[in-house]
């Protein structure tokens, strides 16, 4: 369905807003660029649907003659409650990253064009995107903590993994900074916000969490022999950078708008080298939030059904595989390369000469 729906309307109307300039109506151009972000947010939606279902496993019967899994609700899949969350974490983590790309592009060209009447239609266009990066930010928060609950539920191991949380607490302190052994079986040194884990993982400050050790037991008794924790410094780091990043590229946003309130213009350059490096900080966290959530999930490829070591394809060889991720990789370090050279050259391109014959005075910078 991804491929079939969303992927063509996504590319025929990328095609059309690329190749309509001058030959489609200002409306029907724009109405393109609209249906293909529309068909984005369905490619979302079910890419996110499959993932869903490796982390909480619905609609589904698992058929011992044939040893697989079967769809016997398609509707218990599409609604599945880790899909609701998960997609809407994702779609304004999507939005985060595009306030913090358009801010930190406009504040660059703010300040290289600062005498220049380019500069109003800058700083209006930094103000966007701040606004955008700060009201995503927040909603960010919002979603990921209705995501930590349900996660807390679905899977306990992932979330007491995130906070390196051994022993089970009620309440449940937040660890602001851990130290624990290079094996990750034990903790040594901890600095803990006493109450917040539990509200984040239960939606109370009195809420119990499940410790390492009484899940790992758990675990050992209903799936059997073996080890069910994720490996716990990769899980750890990542889920604080996800947090860490994204916070930071608000934070960067919500000073801009201060900065640039009133009709000011912020003269000082720490502030624009500060936006532009903020394009980098929600890629960042995007991809450790989801080195957080495929690594916490582990040892499962299919939560509680489907061990990863058991979906190892005995026809694949670590050669096969060798290669194919120097392919993927070179071609994709290729494609970066590309399309990091285009960004630049348009973003540093300003904007078109079709200035009117009175220019605006350029305005004052407030230092």
């Amino acid at each position: 369905m991804e491929g079939l729906l969303a992927f063509f309307l996504e590319s025929t109307f990328v095609g059309l807003w690329i190749f309509g300039w001058d030959r489609l109506s200002p409306r029907l151009h724009l109405a393109t660029i609209w249906i293909a972000a529309f068909g984005s947010l369905v490619s979302a939606f079910f890419i996110l649907t499959a993932n869903a279902w490796m982390q909480h496993p619905v609609g589904f019967s698992y058929n011992r003659a044939t040893h697989r899994a079967e769809l016997t609700d398609f509707g218990a899949v599409l609604t599945n409650s880790t899909v609701e969350v998960a997609f809407l974490h994702t779609v304004t983590a999507a939005f985060l990253t595009t306030g913090a790309l358009v801010a930190g592009i406009a504040s660059w060209q703010l300040w290289n064009r600062r005498d220049s009447a380019d500069a109003p239609a800058f700083r209006t266009a930094a103000k966007a995107g701040m606004w955008m990066a700060v009201v995503a930010g927040l909603a960010v928060a919002v979603s990921g903590h209705s995501q930590g609950v349900i996660m807390t539920t679905q899977q306990p191991m992932k979330m007491a993994a995130a906070e390196a949380l051994y022993q089970t607490e009620q309440p449940a302190s937040f660890s602001l900074f851990t130290i624990g052994t290079l094996d990750g079986s034990k903790e040594i040194w901890s600095l803990r916000v006493p109450g917040l884990l539990s509200f984040l993982a239960t939606g109370s400050f009195n809420g119990r969490v499940a410790g390492i050790y009484d899940l790992e037991a758990q675990y050992r008794h209903r799936f059997g022999p073996g080890d069910y924790r994720p490996v716990i410094p990769v899980t750890y780091w990542s889920y604080r950078l996800m947090i860490g990043l994204g916070l930071l590229a608000a934070i960067i946003s919500a000073v801009g708008l201060w900065l640039i309130r009133c009709g000011r213009y912020p003269g000082s350059r720490w502030f624009h080298r500060a936006a532009l490096a903020a394009i980098a900080l929600p890629l960042l966290a995007n991809s450790f939030g989801w080195i957080f959530t495929e690594m916490g999930r582990q040892p499962w490829v299919v939560w509680g059904q489907l061990r990863t070591s058991a979906g190892v394809s005995p026809t694949v060889g670590a050669a096969t595989v060798l290669t194919s991720m120097i392919v993927f990789t070179v071609i994709y370090g290729a494609l970066a390369v590309v399309g990091l050279y285009l960004m630049h050259r348009s973003a540093a391109a300003g904007l078109p000469l079709d200035e009117p014959q009175d220019a605006e005075r350029p305005p004052t910078f407030v230092y």
